[in-house]
């Protein structure tokens, strides 16, 4: 690659003197030479050749002096490097030029040797520069891909969760989420196809970020399957009475084992609602026990233990039940809403969590995820979350029976 040199010096001779010393290099293409005999065309020169790598200077020159010249080129070509030549008892310009951002200087008369040994300091500076600048660039470009990457992957994953959430005339429901990082490792979601029956699903994968949230992914189109199976009447599973809790987690145990991610297991809860009875099954993969506050503000947490997700292929999965009744609220949420920490290093907590919905139980679903998540972030104070949040409210408000058809909004 060839090196492009401009030569700034009112002495005629010089660049025939340069010419000749470089001849080897000129003709070899290693070195280019451009000449200018003052300022002005110095400017015009690197203007029309704009590939110049550095500028050899003379600091005295009619006209523009070379001075001028240096801070021209530092303010319109801050990336081309300047040597100043002048006599040796001209140390005071010399040193101004060092000052005003001269790459190095020579003393005139030029020796050759000294002139040959300056150009290739100045261009391998040059070189160095150019490596680090590109690799500058390189990352810069990296980092917007990988921007770019997780905005297009927040986006994708936030499609997974519910854009309307179910309800019914005694079923009101209420959900909150938000990820420590761009992408995150909760889900939560619905099932509402299958006939008399109400869904409410919640997972968490340990840790957070793109590979957790791939794992999120594998779960909520597992759901999202069985869901289809089971409410399809052209389907040759189609089962129109429910999906058992324990065989979907089975199903998703499955799922989440064959990504073959041991570091990325998913904690998970299934509650299968009977909308004409008020009882719900349920199962739970090691995931935070649902709080049940009754209407004389009893708590209740449902309690059910079996293995996270991924843990075990063969998994087997127990089930628990409860009668749900009129004035129950039910609440469902992952461990990120307890144990992300204060500036104190203190933890929200279960028993802070179980206070708030004992107090606020009467508030409508929307009110009370809304209070809480203030009061949370309040008690954060601007500490930024170190594990993902979610949490659902789901209130009754009447008696189960008869249901008409489910609607969503």
């Amino acid at each position: 690659m060839t090196s492009t040199i401009l030569v700034v010096d009112d002495e005629i001779d010089v660049s025939e003197l340069i010419e000749l010393q470089f001849y080897e290099q000129i003709a070899s293409k290693e070195f280019e030479f451009f000449f200018a005999i003052n300022g002005t065309e110095a400017l015009d020169t690197l203007e029309k050749n704009l590939h110049v790598d550095m500028v050899i200077s003379d600091i005295n020159m009619p006209g523009m002096s070379g001075l001028t010249l240096l801070k021209k080129i530092d303010e319109e070509y801050p990336a081309i490097k300047t040597v100043v030549v002048s006599a040796y008892g001209d140390m005071e310009n010399i040193r101004t030029a060092m000052n005003c951002g001269a790459f190095d200087f020579l003393i005139k008369p030029m020796n050759k040797e000294d002139l040959l040994n300056t150009i290739n300091k100045t261009l391998n500076a040059i070189a160095k520069e150019k490596e680090m600048w590109g690799r500058l660039e390189q990352s810069q470009q990296e980092k917007i891909r990988i921007e770019l990457e997780l905005k297009t992957a927040a986006a994708m994953q936030q499609a997974l969760f519910p854009k309307i959430l179910p309800q019914l005339p005694n079923l009101k429901i209420s959900s909150f989420f938000k990820p420590a990082s761009e992408v995150g490792g909760d889900w939560y979601g619905f099932m509402t196809y299958i006939k008399d029956y109400l869904y409410v699903l919640i997972g968490d994968v340990t840790g957070h970020g793109i590979p957790a949230a791939l794992v999120a992914a594998t779960a909520s189109a597992t759901c999202t399957l069985s869901e289809y199976i089971h409410s399809d009447p052209s389907s040759r599973n189609f089962d129109r009475r429910f999906m058992a809790p324990s065989a979907l987690l089975d199903s998703l145990n499955k799922n989440v084992y064959r990504t073959g991610s041991p570091n990325f297991l998913m904690t998970f809860f299934v509650g299968c609602l009977d909308l004409k009875t008020g009882l719900m099954r349920f199962c739970n993969a090691a995931h935070n026990f649902p709080i049940v506050i009754r209407p004389d503000r009893t708590v209740k947490s449902l309690l059910n233990a079996n293995l996270r997700l991924g843990e075990k292929e063969n998994a087997e999965f127990t089930e628990g039940s409860i009668q749900l009744e009129k004035g129950d609220l039910v609440f469902f949420y992952t461990d990120g809403l307890i144990e992300n920490e204060n500036s104190k290093g203190e933890m929200w907590g279960e028993s802070r969590l179980k206070r708030y919905l004992k107090k606020h139980r009467d508030l409508s679903a929307d009110d009370l995820v809304d209070h809480l998540v203030t009061e949370v972030y309040d008690f954060f104070g601007g500490q930024p979350l170190s594990d993902d949040m979610t949490m659902i409210a789901c209130q009754i408000s009447d008696h189960f029976g008869e249901i008409s058809e489910m609607q969503e909004f």
